[in-house]
């Protein structure tokens, strides 16, 4: 019976070992959208130091350069936008302990702007604006950039 015992629990262990080694924990930089009414708009990588087994490290020496090539997104004052962090298709996994701040720049003037479930809202001033959307996880950190103007 103790033998039977046994080799019961050492399959257990065997087939629980399984499961972690069938895992995909090598997980690649996400890429981030904005969803605003029914558009999906996605964001422009500038920084990235991510550090898992695929360890990308890329500086963008100037974002708002960066931004103003990207095309213009119109936006409404008090918009409110869903993020989307999206994982790579290559690597597949998932990103577990995120975190997200948003900032929009007006030439050196900075402006974080609440974010709460990877939703915000525009502010009311109107103008033409870098949105800065900085992702934080435990295998790397991402900053975006896209170039807003509210109307």
């Amino acid at each position: 019976m103790k033998v039977c015992l046994n080799f019961i629990i050492g399959l257990l262990c065997i087939f629980s070992l399984t499961g972690c080694i069938g895992e995909d924990y090598d997980v690649g930089p996400p890429t981030a959208y904005m969803h605003m009414d029914s558009s999906k708009i996605r964001l422009k990588e500038a920084n990235i130091l991510w550090t898992d087994s695929s360890s990308i490290n890329k500086v963008t020496q100037n974002i708002q350069k960066l931004a103003a090539k990207q095309k213009q997104v119109n936006v409404s004052p008090s918009q409110s936008v869903n993020l989307e962090f999206e994982e790579n298709k290559e690597n597949g996994g998932e990103y577990t302990d995120v975190s997200v701040n948003v900032f929009l720049w007006q030439g050196d003037k900075q402006e974080q702007l609440e974010c709460n479930n990877n939703t915000f809202n525009f502010p009311n001033k109107k103008g033409t604006y870098v949105l800065e959307v900085d992702f934080y996880s435990h295998t790397g950190d991402i900053k975006y950039v896209g170039n807003v103007v509210i109307k």
